[in-house]
């Protein structure tokens, strides 16, 4: 609309014919439009006020200056200084802006009345033409403005439009390229998905099917009664289960789904901790295989376990058949004796009341030798306090007849006792076994009178070596066993 007070600057014709009549007569922009104005007509300015038509420098210098500039072009009537009449015409547009000023200067030794008629119809035709002219500029002005600007805004609204496809295409492609499972989700509803998912299940085609038929990918999650397995449920603080993944980023869950065959697969799921839109980014990783491959390991130490376990039966039947000879020979041999001793009459109490206790002693051996293996294959899982040095010596006890068969002696020395608190049958078999591979080991050496088995207990370490040839202590470490001892914490390292 500043531009107006340029199209009245061309009119300086009017201002001609008007001071033909001695009307001396300049056309000023507001001072508000001062920065607006980018290509002036004049180059002049009093203040901050751009004269737009052509000036009388000599009216101008004599009635106009930065002092009383705002004082004229608010004038409510008119004011004579100098011995001149001004007066003010202010322009402005249909919203009641102010645009600008025409400013009167009238000589009063040159009016009369013909004049001041002259001057007061000249003065209203011109400003009618002027009121008519910048009504049309300004018409035509909004009018152009308008299109161009319509041009323009439909121009970048379609460039927007087309970058914002072209964006949700690429963030669909860099979806689509990965080869996990990738869904945003809020935990509720499925938003959105890579085609991996539809590949999965393939009973859906596309992301709507998907939504109609499972409504969110939660729904084909399968409860594995593992705290680490995700479902569909409410957890913690009202968290769903991708706000709880998200909650707990340093646990390794996992979910399980059937996929269109009706396989159970297993995933690792991750979650993004920020949210965008309120919603997460949800990604699942294809460990079936490993998972497979940890339940077969588990299968194949279950049956080692098993086999090294009757392994360790069958060598402790024949330790218990040796330490039973012993006692049924004492046995067997006493009762014979009472028995011989009654034929011949010549049984008398005092050797039969020893007899008999000798014959309890031994029964009583037997009925230890029972209760130890009973025990020492107890599958009991629960934690018990118990001495590591008692239990060392049972062992020993155990493996007795085997050391003397195979010409073995086994030495164990200890500094301190240890009281542990863990499963203690999971401790014995485990000695049992080092003590049958050191066994193994030593009865390949062929001098039968050098071959010992060091069990030591010091500073709360716990070592098993084998040594043979004595004569040269050359030790030879099969198998070296530290097993690290803390009461203090109850447990029990095995490294």
């Amino acid at each position: 609309m500043v531009g107006f007070i340029e199209v009245i600057s061309h009119f300086n014709s009017i201002i001609d014919v008007l001071k033909e009549n001695n009307i001396n007569a300049i056309t000023i922009a507001d001072k508000k439009h001062k920065e607006t104005i980018k290509h002036p007509y004049s180059n002049t300015f009093i203040a901050d006020y751009y004269v737009a038509t052509k000036s009388n420098d000599e009216i101008i210098n004599k009635n106009l200056n930065s002092q009383n500039i705002d004082e004229i072009v608010n004038l409510n009537e008119y004011d004579i200084k100098n011995n001149t009449l001004i007066y003010t015409y202010k322009l402005s547009n249909k919203f009641d802006e102010r645009l600008g000023y025409i400013i009167n200067f009238i000589d009063l030794n040159s009016i009369d009345i013909g004049n001041i008629k002259s001057f007061k119809s000249q003065f209203i035709t011109n400003t009618v033409i002027l009121v008519i002219l910048m009504l049309f500029l300004f018409i035509s002005y909004v009018y152009f403005n308008e299109t161009a600007n319509n041009s323009k805004f439909n121009s970048k609204l379609k460039k927007h439009i087309k970058q914002l496809n072209n964006l949700q295409k690429y963030k669909q492609y860099i979806l689509d390229s990965q080869t996990n499972i990738i869904v945003i989700t809020d935990g509720k509803t499925l938003i959105n998905c890579n085609k991996r998912l539809l590949e999965f299940f393939k009973d859906v085609n596309n992301l709507n099917e998907f939504r109609e038929k499972y409504v969110c990918v939660c729904k084909a999650f399968v409860d594995m009664n593992d705290e680490l397995y995700v479902i569909n449920k409410e957890y913690d603080n009202n968290n769903n289960w991708a706000e709880y993944i998200a909650e707990n980023p340093d646990k390794k869950f996992k979910v399980a789904m059937y996929d269109y065959e009706k396989t159970l697969k297993h995933f690792s799921i991750n979650v993004s901790r920020i949210k965008i839109n309120n919603n997460l980014i949800v990604t699942l990783t294809d460990i079936t295989f490993e998972i497979e491959q940890i339940e077969l390991n588990k299968e194949k130490d279950r049956i080692f376990f098993q086999q090294s376990k009757i392994s360790a039966i069958a060598d402790i039947l024949k330790n218990i058949g040796h330490q039973w000879r012993q006692p049924l020979s004492i046995i067997s041999t006493i009762t014979s004796g009472m028995k011989l001793h009654k034929q011949l009459n010549i049984l008398n109490e005092k050797d039969f009341i020893e007899s008999c206790d000798t014959i309890i002693n031994n029964t009583n051996k037997l009925s230890n030798t029972i209760e130890n293996f009973t025990s020492f294959f107890d599958n009991d899982e629960k934690n018990s306090k118990y001495s590591l040095v008692e239990t060392i010596e049972n062992i020993k006890k155990f493996m007795d007849s085997i050391f003397e068969r195979n010409n073995i002696e086994c030495i164990f020395n200890f500094d301190d006792d240890l009281v542990l608190d863990c499963k203690q049958n999971e401790l014995s078999q485990a000695i049992l076994n080092i003590l049958d591979n050191s066994i193994h080991a030593l009865i390949h050496n062929q001098n039968k009178n050098s071959r010992f088995i060091l069990i030591e207990l010091k500073n709360k370490i716990l070592c098993c070596k084998i040594v043979s040839n004595s004569s040269t202590i050359k030790r030879l470490l099969l198998l070296l066993i530290k097993i690290t001892l803390s009461p203090s914490i109850n447990s029990l390292i095995l490294s």
